[in-house]
């Protein structure tokens, strides 16, 4: 391995952590404004994990969360109308008896 690989190869383990220590400062002040010690304790790990989850997904937090929010959505509505459905076939069953 060359030299400026080992270089590059360093500077992106530096930089890949970057968003977890950013998520990990600000969440610790706004978790400290929020509720002091034990809430800067708590908003230092929330940011780390929306830090590091922008580390890995080299996108915007909203942009995974939006898809994820998606998902959960469509698979709420999708056992609402499995609920449902089954409540309205008991109740016909009923009304035919």
């Amino acid at each position: 391995m060359a030299k400026g690989d080992q270089l590059s190869s360093a500077d992106n383990a530096s930089s890949s952590s970057l968003w977890t220590l950013v998520g990990v400062v600000a969440g610790a002040v706004l978790g400290y404004t929020a509720g002091n010690s034990q809430g800067a304790v708590m908003g230092s790990a929330a940011g780390a994990a929306l830090g590091s989850q922008r580390d890995k997904t080299g996108s915007q937090v909203t942009t995974a969360q939006k898809v994820a929010l998606a998902a959960m959505a469509v698979n709420g509505a999708v056992h609402m109308i499995k609920h449902y459905s089954q409540k309205d076939e008991s109740a016909v069953s009923k009304q035919s008896a």
